[in-house]
């Protein structure tokens, strides 16, 4: 029994569990949409320059997109943090 206990006790403390009761509580959001954003983010830093006619023009687009691409990516959750703070004091109070 004492061996049993140790190992759901073990479980229960591994990486990958506690990753997994956190992405699946939704309090980050979509973990893949945030990929997608920031992987979306980087591409147009890195190919929108290489497509424009005149380079600087280019890398002032693509970094401008990539800045907009970046807050959204990084909004989205901080976003989902803060509505799930509010819930829980709304309920609190």
């Amino acid at each position: 029994m004492q061996q049993l206990k140790r190992h759901y006790i073990h479980q229960s403390y591994s990486h990958k569990q506690i990753f997994k009761l956190v992405t699946s509580m939704g309090l980050f959001g979509n973990v893949s949409e945030f990929a997608s954003n920031l992987g979306g983010a980087i591409e147009n830093l890195y190919y929108h320059p290489m497509n424009e006619d005149n380079i600087l023009a280019g890398v002032l687009i693509g970094g401008a997109l990539f800045m907009r691409q970046s807050i959204s990516a990084f909004a989205g959750p901080v976003q989902n943090i803060f509505e799930s703070f509010k819930s829980g004091f709304t309920y609190l109070i």
